[in-house]
């Protein structure tokens, strides 16, 4: 206790009063109605197209590739490009569907209990790393293939996802 009689010294206890003095003297006057208004009116807006754009995602359809055309190319070829100038590569092939030929090195599968095949791209450090689709049933090791899938990218190896076995 203080001198003053409170629990704080006299000038805290003046700051405090002046500080709730002033918060609660803020008023909304008649001139900010409508700039307030509109700004709700914005962000209302701004939420519906944003909830109506993540619907229309969450609802679109998923790639076919069995129907899709294809970008028929060796996985030597394939591995050649993405080494030799990546980023050339990445405007050619990626998210595009690309049909490859080659010799299967491995069959495995990933995490989620997926089937992998790696195709030779007759590069020591890269292949072709494909993702079968669930129901595809997996190549035999050394044979020769052709398998159709959606380019994501180059991490060391090349990548396909959703693949199918080209008959």
């Amino acid at each position: 206790m203080t001198a003053s009689g409170g629990f704080f010294p006299v000038s805290v206890r003046w700051l405090h009063l002046r500080v709730k003095k002033r918060v609660s003297s803020f008023r909304i006057t008649k001139a900010m109605k409508p700039i307030i208004k509109k700004i709700i009116v914005g962000v209302v807006i701004l939420a519906t197209i944003g909830v109506g754009y993540g619907i229309y995602l969450w609802n679109k359809p998923h790639r076919d590739v069995t129907k899709e055309d294809a970008i028929t190319i060796s996985a030597t070829q394939l591995v050649a490009d993405f080494t030799t100038n990546e980023a050339n590569a990445n405007a050619r092939y990626l998210n595009k569907t690309l049909q490859v030929q080659g010799v299967v090195t491995q069959v495995t599968q990933n995490q989620e209990g997926g089937t992998i095949v790696n195709i030779d791209g007759n590069n020591i450090m890269s292949t072709v790393y494909i993702t079968l689709r669930a129901k595809e049933v997996p190549p035999a090791t050394g044979s020769t293939v052709s398998i159709k899938g959606i380019c994501t990218g180059f991490l060391s190896d090349v990548i396909l996802i959703d693949a199918v076995i080209v008959k």
